[in-house]
């Protein structure tokens, strides 16, 4: 059994031997055929899978490119080992027979040294530019990468610039359909000293990722524009399933032409450190084991914690509209954390969200939301299953830093939702003019704020006005000690 203490449960650091990735450039095994009755309704260049999958791969991305817009590379059934694939401006599609029928995976001696020394993240493919869209085929990871746990793994990534290439529009449009794309577990981890032992997903390791294809350490990263659109898709053993990060602009929509499935990731969907974005994420399915994290994960201002990654635009942090997802989940439903108000005080906008109609079913220590400083946020006709007393809401600040402006939730609404079957740990951690309305019987309220209300059924052995207001006294005790 192995033995890795793992930091905050997902910081895996594993010193593995590297060797070279073989890169083969035989082009036979591309077969130009003309046009296609597909939508794309280009010229199509097919690929039949074999020895020479890298190169033959890549000879169809350069003749799609030059044949112009609406060009097809279309894979045969079979099983494609490739290493390292970079696309640059694509205006097609990439297609296979079907999820299971046409798998991508990694060559197993592949090492990203040489990509992580351009300042670029290391993916199996990146499209750079273009109007990409991707359909019926698996991309896997296999066993046998030496460095596996150490560096960024992106299975697909996508940006509209790399750290040494500019495309002639610095856009790109995503469109995911059909794909199912599945990573790897550790097995026999320790999660702490004398903690329990379980298999989790390598740590870094990404499903999808879209953002700027650029590290740098020391300057801030320019940030992205991209519109995605992905459905009828899943995303299984990754420590981000799907990660979107670092955009100042972008339409991202998930699941609302058919919804994607979530499972076994440590962080189902990430959508972190953008602006100006428009997110809906709909008809969803997570699914979350025991002491892995989220199912959801949003936020904006990573800078809370001193990270300064990308540079900063006069814009709203974005929209974001959940609806009609299914949360099965072991640990936390949603983490939040909208810090955008406290980073930029100059420009204290917030993330506009609404939490409406899903269904969470909570087991053993599941939680429905975390919420850092959150501002307005709808809560509201959710249903919400469980089978002990540890599922509610931590609505709460930044509590070791007191006296920072804009350090609270403020204006929260949990309204009209329906609790089965448990008994609600309900916090309110110094939020402000917040609302707790519905059947509140099975509630354990606990409020350190002002202006808050509680309105409908109560059991006076759970929420009460004089707890209440014995928490608000105690609060306040707390912020003039800390003001001191």
């Amino acid at each position: 059994m192995k033995k890795l203490y793992y930091v905050f449960f997902f910081l895996v650091v594993l010193a593995f031997s590297c060797s070279k990735d073989s890169l083969l450039n035989d082009n036979q095994g591309v077969q130009p055929l003309g046009n296609t009755a597909l939508k794309a309704s280009g010229p199509v260049f097919e690929v039949s899978p074999g020895p020479n999958a890298t190169a033959n791969l890549i000879l169809a991305f350069d003749q799609a490119i030059a044949a112009g817009k609406g060009a097809v590379v279309k894979l045969l059934p079979g099983t494609y080992e490739i290493g390292w694939i970079e696309v640059k401006e694509f205006y097609g599609t990439l297609i296979g027979a079907g999820k299971g029928e046409t798998i991508i995976t990694n060559l197993p001696d592949l090492v990203p040294d040489e990509i992580i020394g351009l300042n670029k993240l290391p993916a199996l493919i990146t499209f750079i530019g273009g109007d990409v869209a991707v359909s019926n085929l698996s991309v896997n990871l296999s066993e046998g990468l030496s460095w596996l746990g150490i560096n960024e793994m992106n299975m697909l990534l996508f940006s509209d610039y790399s750290a040494d290439f500019m495309p002639s529009k610095q856009y790109i449009k995503v469109n995911i359909n059909s794909v199912e794309i599945t990573g790897l577990l550790i097995h026999d981890v320790e999660l702490w000293p004398e903690g329990p032992v379980v298999d989790i997903p390598y740590s870094n390791f990404n499903g999808v990722m879209l953002a700027p294809d650029k590290v740098d350490n020391i300057n801030p990263i320019p940030r992205s524009n991209i519109d995605v659109n992905v459905s009828n898709s899943s995303f299984s053993l990754f420590s981000r399933g799907i990660y979107t990060h670092g955009l100042y602009r972008g339409n991202l929509t998930f699941g609302t032409k058919g919804g994607n499935t979530f499972s076994g990731n440590n962080n189902g969907l990430v959508v972190n450190e953008n602006i100006g974005v428009n997110v809906k994420i709909l008809n969803n399915e997570f699914n979350t084991p025991l002491y892995y994290w989220n199912c959801i994960d949003l936020n904006c201002g990573e800078e809370v914690f001193g990270w300064k990654q990308f540079e900063d635009f006069p814009a709203r942090p974005g929209t974001y509209d959940i609806q009609y997802n299914v949360f099965n989940t072991k640990n936390q439903g949603i983490g939040m954390m909208d810090t955008w108000r406290w980073v930029h005080p100059e420009n204290p906008s917030w993330m506009q969200t609404s939490f409406m109609n899903n269904t969470f079913n909570l087991t053993e220590n599941g939680w429905v939301l975390d919420l850092y400083c959150g501002k307005n946020v709808n809560f509201s006709n959710n249903v919400v299953y469980g089978d002990g007393n540890y599922h509610g809401f931590y609505v709460e600040n930044f509590w070791w830093e007191p006296t920072m402006e804009y350090n609270s939730s403020d204006g929260i609404l949990i309204l009209n939702n329906h609790f089965v079957n448990q008994t609600v740990d309900f916090w309110l951690w110094n939020s402000n003019n917040s609302m707790l309305m519905g059947d509140l019987s099975n509630f354990v309220v606990n409020i350190y704020g002002e202006n808050n209300k509680i309105i409908g059924k109560t059991n006076w052995g759970h929420s009460n006005e004089k707890f209440i207001e014995q928490a608000q006294k105690r609060a306040s005790n707390l912020l003039k000690m800390f003001q001191k």
